[in-house]
């Protein structure tokens, strides 16, 4: 996600929320009725700004990319 500009705050201007670079990865093998996945979100652990601003309540109101989580998936079939 490049550089861009987030909404306009109460002091009419527009935030700016910086770049970050976020890495997914996923492998399986299938065996018969059976099938194996594992999963790595967020592997580099970016803590990427989604959204947020400066505002009167708090002073950076900021929501994050989802932190890194791995995981493992067992599938059977029939």
């Amino acid at each position: 996600m490049g550089d861009r500009k987030w909404d306009f705050t109460l002091a009419s201007y527009r935030e700016d929320l910086p770049a970050y670079t976020k890495v997914d990865l996923r492998a399986g093998v299938k065996y018969g009725p059976w099938t194996v996945n594992i999963y790595g979100n967020n592997i580099g652990n970016e803590r990427g700004i989604i959204a947020g601003a400066e505002n009167q309540y708090f002073p950076y109101d900021l929501t994050y990319i989802q932190p890194r989580t791995v995981g493992l998936n067992l599938i059977r079939t029939f």
